[in-house]
């Protein structure tokens, strides 16, 4: 009896042993911790999408993530402590179970629900919210120069909020509820709702002197609207911390607005030099200037560029934003996902293009009776050009595949340089010179043009065989040409 229970004690022990270890294997994959030690996990991300779990397993007391310039995600339940540094990004799912729960925001678009025993917020030039459900012992949010908004429901024992210059809400039925304000619009949620005082817009600049060329406004709370009208100002800067902004420039050299509550209506630009911030997400920019750049921190932005603009750049940290653009140069930068692009031009030849940033992937429809053209594009991994009528050009330099497209064919030429590159003409008199790792021509009515260079691995040639008359110089490693039917799918 005395060995029968020892060999069942030493089993159970060797599979208690067995699971814990599994544990921890699993645990490691599922946190996707960038460092570990034995007793923490930590994530260092930047640029790009990224999530952080931490599971409530014995060894994992901290979970640490500082997300720069991206949109991150944070699921911890640490024994211990999770915490969240959010730099100029988008940081709106973290949801920590543990001791104590951290989130530090600078200008970045961030949320916060927190179940632990210790709940805290700082937000910097930031949009945020913060959630405390009933059972959490200490909650406090601190907000300087943008807009917070702070619940806490029945069964939450302290709830504070720090108002600095900025625009707060707060939802309190705690236990016991403070507030503290200094130079910020505080409304209190809470209690019934009011009809809305109806206020005049501030419109004029803060700080302008009698003999300054610079005309700033510092928007706290209030609907704001400067124009340029009655000032001749060089430069204007509207810093916006709530919401419902607008900023109507001309002035010779730039215009500038930072919208830390996001949802800023509108910016219209003609100048030298023209940009908008929105942090908090949902801002529109309407630009007529001669650069633009909208930065979005927080998502789903709209930008229009006119034909008159020479470069148009987009930069959406926290995804969901569009672009529409008739500039020379338009730069879509989209490291959150989920974006469009749309680019027209309506001058001697009308084209759409429509890029999705998400995907990096590009398609051009040429309208008929147009002369149609398209270069380079590099940022995108392939690009797929469509030609209904003939007299198109093509000039792409993509990461995987180019492909072209001619309905009634005399495309004039198609330069390709990438992995994979294909023109298909149904009609005939197409040309094609491939730089390409692998290069394919599909000639449906024959006199078509092939090129390859010796940069190509392979390159192949299918030609009409009863109106062979194709031309097909090939200077790649390997080289086939085939007389056969053209498939009306090709």
């Amino acid at each position: 009896m005395h060995w029968a229970f020892i060999r069942r004690l030493s089993s159970v022990i060797l599979c208690w042993i067995v699971v814990e270890s599994l544990a921890k294997q699993r645990s490691l994959i599922e946190t996707q911790c960038g460092m570990t030690t034995s007793k923490s996990c930590h994530q260092y991300k930047e640029l790009g999408i990224f999530d952080l779990t931490c599971k409530h397993v014995f060894f994992r007391r901290v979970c640490d993530q500082v997300c720069n310039h991206a949109k991150c995600k944070l699921s911890c339940a640490s024994g211990v402590e999770c915490n969240q540094t959010c730099i100029a990004g988008r940081c709106k799912d973290m949801k920590c179970k543990s001791k104590k729960c951290s989130q530090k925001c600078l200008r970045s678009a961030c949320t916060m629900s927190c179940i632990g025993d210790e709940c805290r917020q700082s937000c910097d030039l930031a949009g945020c919210t913060m959630k405390c459900p009933p059972g959490v012992k200490v909650c406090v949010q601190k907000c300087n120069r943008g807009m917070c908004r702070m619940f806490c429901p029945p069964g939450v024992k302290f709830c504070k909020q720090f108002c600095l210059f900025s625009k707060c809400f707060m939802t309190c039925n705690a236990q016991e509820c403070r507030r503290i304000c200094h130079g910020a619009e505080c409304v209190d949620t809470s209690a019934p709702r009011t009809p809305r005082k109806v206020r005049g817009v501030n419109t004029k600049c803060n700080n302008r002197r009698p003999n300054s060329n610079i005309c700033y406004q510092e928007c706290v709370g209030k609907d704001c609207n400067l124009a340029t009208g009655q000032y001749k100002s060089k430069q204007m800067t509207q810093v916006c911390s709530g919401e419902n902004c607008r900023l109507n420039c001309i002035t010779p050299t730039n215009c500038q607005q930072v919208c830390a509550g996001g949802k800023c209506r509108s910016i219209a630009c003609t100048s030298d030099f023209c940009i908008q911030e929105c942090i908090a997400g949902h801002c529109r920019m309407q630009c007529n200037a001669k650069e633009c750049h909208q930065i979005c921190r927080g998502g789903n932005c709209q930008m229009n560029c006119a034909s008159k603009v020479r470069s148009c750049y987009q930069t959406c940290t926290g995804g969901g934003c569009r672009l529409k653009c008739k500039a020379i140069n338009c730069i879509p930068f989209c490291w959150g996902g989920g974006c469009s692009y749309t680019k027209r031009y309506y001058k001697r030849f009308l084209w759409k293009l429509r890029c999705y940033v998400a995907t990096k992937n590009c398609i051009l429809a040429c309208i008929p009776l147009g002369v149609c053209a398209v270069t380079d594009y590099k940022i995108f991994h392939s690009m797929n050009q469509t030609c209904k009528d003939g007299y198109c050009n093509m000039h792409c330099h993509t990461e995987k595949s180019c492909k072209q497209t001619c309905d009634k064919g005399k495309c004039k030429k198609m330069r390709c340089t990438t992995t994979n590159c294909i023109q298909v003409c149904r009609g005939s008199n197409c040309e094609m010179e491939c730089n390409a790792k692998h290069c394919l021509q599909y000639c449906k009515n024959g006199g078509c043009k092939m090129t390859c260079t010796t940069n190509s691995q392979s390159c192949k040639q299918v030609c009409n065989p009863v109106l062979h008359d194709c031309q097909f110089g090939c200077f790649a490693k390997s080289c086939l040409v085939v007389i056969g039917k053209i498939k009306s799918t090709a």
